[in-house]
């Protein structure tokens, strides 16, 4: 049996784990966790490998990290259990998810990721009623790669950075979230958190982040109204 400290850690995970990865609901299945108990004072390289592939990155000095059996888990300050799905700075969550179930465009000029996420907008099972913004596509370390935004009325804001690598096939997943206060942030830590990324030891590289749109305007959330698309 759990006693009640294991028990209210657990629930806090949970917390953390449903504010980042809102943007992709058929992800959120109860995590296991590996944690470190205090932010790092310096930049730190984690790891997460599923079925012989893996992703790293380097972890902000100051900022706490956890894994999940699903990929890694990154943020200026972990939010308490009282304060529920509100975040208390930045989050990212950076994990791979399966390409089943999408259709793949046959045109190899096609930007494979930009279709992806094209499905995933315009489906309620993944974006429940969040407004998002229109799927913008880009070519990051020669891959396909597309991203956009989400406001799921929650006082939370995220983005949703996704590509596509071949061998085997398989989307890698970036959700990146901040409090509606702190939107600005989002964009600020982009190049420098995912800038690390590394997919099987091969890095990413920054420039093709530093070459995204200076500032983001997120969509506004209407209650009520179904997934909303500018």
């Amino acid at each position: 049996m759990f006693n009640r400290s294991t028990l209210k850690l657990l629930s806090l995970l949970w917390v953390l784990l449903a504010a980042s990865c809102q943007a992709m609901q058929a992800t959120t299945e109860t995590p296991t966790i590996t944690l470190t108990p205090t932010p790092i004072a310096s930049e730190k390289r984690i790891e997460y490998e599923l079925d012989g592939m893996s992703l790293s990155v380097e972890v902000p000095a100051g900022w706490e990290w956890k894994t999940t059996d699903k990929g890694l888990v990154m943020a200026e300050h972990f939010a308490p259990m009282e304060v529920g799905s509100a975040l208390m700075g930045v989050q990212a969550y950076v994990f791979f998810h399966s390409l089943d179930g999408f259709d793949l465009p046959t045109n190899t000029d096609a930007n494979a990721a930009y279709a992806v996420l094209e499905q995933i907008v315009a489906s309620p099972s993944y974006i429940g009623e969040a407004a998002v913004s229109a799927v913008e596509g880009f070519t990051w370390a020669d891959h396909d790669a597309a991203y956009y935004l989400a406001n799921n009325g929650n006082g939370n804001l995220s983005m949703l950075l996704a590509l596509v690598v071949t061998q085997p096939p398989r989307l890698v997943v970036c959700n990146i979230s901040s409090p509606e206060g702190k939107a600005a942030s989002i964009r600020d830590v982009l190049p420098r958190l995912l800038g690390t990324l590394q997919i099987d030891d091969q890095p990413l590289q920054a420039a093709a982040l530093e070459d995204l749109p200076t500032s983001f305007t997120f969509p506004e959330y209407k209650p009520g109204a179904k997934a909303v698309r500018p």
